[in-house]
């Protein structure tokens, strides 16, 4: 990962101004790495990171900077996508749903991305109800489900990230 980075001293002094809590990147990835790899890190970095969201405009990298995490830590990196769900038609979109997030469970010393999951999990409106698509109604099941991957990551060297284009827009 350090090959992959121009140091610019002022942005993160920017970013700190602006959200004092905010982790350069460079931290983020690097925490993450430690944690796939099962290294404990010194105060102030020695929580675990093992989930993350990337966000920003199409091209930017977001997937790119993940899979440089596995190769870097030698492990193996799985992409999921909305079209990995609705592969067998929308009558099976739940069941499939379903079967991908038992089958990330299993998973140990892995990468995960859920790449371009925004219609999966924006934003509901104040009735319960979101724009209408083939995988709008997965939201409400979805949401426990990561958070139960979340939980388990920790204990399985598991490192979770969301890239996103639109992140105010989620749940």
């Amino acid at each position: 990962l350090h090959e992959l980075f121009y140091p610019d001293y002022a942005l993160p002094k920017l970013l700190r101004s602006i959200n004092p809590e905010r982790l350069s990147i460079a931290v983020a990835l690097e925490r993450m790495r430690a944690h796939l790899l099962n290294v404990k890190l010194k105060a102030p970095y020695s929580a675990s990171l093992y989930s993350v969201i990337f966000h920003g405009p199409p091209g930017t990298g977001k997937t790119t900077l993940l899979e440089a995490l596995a190769a870097s830590a030698d492990v193996s990196f799985v992409e999921i996508t909305p079209s990995d769900i609705v592969v067998h038609g929308t009558d099976a979109v739940e069941g499939r749903a379903r079967a991908v997030l038992r089958a990330l469970s299993f998973l140990t010393r892995t990468v995960v991305i859920f790449d371009e999951f925004d219609q999966v999990l924006q934003t509901r409106t104040a009735g319960g109800t979101q724009r209408a698509s083939v995988l709008s109604f997965l939201t409400p099941n979805m949401l426990p489900k990561l958070k139960k991957l979340y939980n388990s990551a920790k204990d399985r060297q598991v490192a979770f990230a969301l890239g996103t284009n639109v992140v105010r827009r989620l749940d």
